[in-house]
């Protein structure tokens, strides 16, 4: 097999020995790896389970084969800006008395790090959505979008102006089912190529087969099974809030019938994540019957953006 033309010194196994590995195409990681190259940071989003942090972290070794070049955060509800970049932590010293030292966070870093050697760094950001994202980020917001200016951190001097280094890279994940996804505004969308993980599309439908005729062919049967199954599930948008514009093209919306969580009708709304044309579909609440509710980059039409995700029986409004 050829080399990938995105190969290069110091990278671990070849694109085409990964794609291989995980059983999607070349061309798909290499769409990723320019992507991330491209902007800085990427995000992987879709539904739990279909192998976004597994390709993330294998990305992460093909790019950076030195595990000091790799970091791993997970955030979530009491992760904060001192975690991330720095903050004052309690340090005992000698005499036993306490007192608080600046430290870096996992950001800061590898950050130095990229400052200080050559080749890419790779940070990978778990369950992204689920932190409160501008709180941990402060400064870096803008700093994600210009890489070249320098700004002062909230624990930093005036002289001690920093930069995101071009070779930090970010990955992140975001699983679609959890409605902290409405919690990521328009601003930071827009700072991030997606790339969707849905196992009904490209380059994950099939996957099972594929894994199964390599590795346990005597049960390729269950392939099908799966394949049936999917088949009649399709009617149904089980991505909850996180949808592709092909579930409606029309404008009309879907609603949801009787709930056990309640009797009111529900609306699936459509936003915009980040170009190129990205959707954000959430649920939200009307208070008349068939009523649609459309949300666009945040703004809110007769009703709040988002409201609790309550998924019965989907059918066409």
């Amino acid at each position: 097999m050829a080399p990938s033309k995105l190969e290069g010194p110091g990278l671990g196994p070849s694109l085409g020995e990964l794609a291989e590995e995980l059983l999607v195409e070349e061309r798909f990681l290499e769409k990723i790896v320019e992507l991330l190259r491209d902007r800085g940071q990427v995000i992987f989003y879709g539904p739990p389970g279909t192998g976004k942090t597994f390709v993330a972290r294998k990305l992460m070794e093909h790019l950076a084969s030195e595990r000091s070049r790799r970091e791993v955060v997970q955030f979530h509800p009491s992760y904060s800006y001192e975690d991330f970049v720095q903050g004052y932590r309690p340090v005992t010293r000698e005499d036993g008395s306490l007192t608080y030292e600046l430290k870096p966070g996992p950001l800061m870093r590898l950050a130095k790090q990229a400052a200080e050697s050559p080749g890419e760094h790779l940070l990978l950001i778990d369950e992204i959505n689920r932190g409160n994202l501008p709180k941990i980020l402060g400064e870096l917001l803008y700093l994600l979008e210009y890489r070249n200016d320098e700004v002062v951190l909230m624990y930093g001097e005036d002289e001690d102006r920093f930069s995101l280094p071009k070779d930090l890279l970010i990955i992140g994940t975001m699983n679609t089912a959890d409605r902290s996804i409405a919690l990521i505004d328009a601003a930071l969308r827009r700072r991030f190529h997606f790339v969707p993980f849905f196992p009904s599309e490209p380059p994950l439908d099939g996957l099972l087969r594929r894994w199964l005729k390599k590795h346990r062919p005597e049960m390729i049967k269950v392939a099908d099974v799966v394949d049936k199954l999917n088949a009649g599930l399709r009617p149904v948008p089980a991505r909850a809030s996180l949808l592709r514009s092909s579930l409606s093209t029309s404008g009309r919306g879907w609603t949801a019938g009787t709930s056990p969580l309640g009797s009111r009708r529900r609306t699936l709304s459509r936003g915009w994540l980040s170009g190129p044309r990205t959707p954000l579909w959430c649920w939200t609440t009307s208070h008349r019957a068939g009523l649609p509710t459309m949300c666009r980059g945040g703004t809110r039409r007769r009703t709040g953006f988002c409201g609790r995700p309550e998924i019965a029986r989907v059918e066409a409004g």
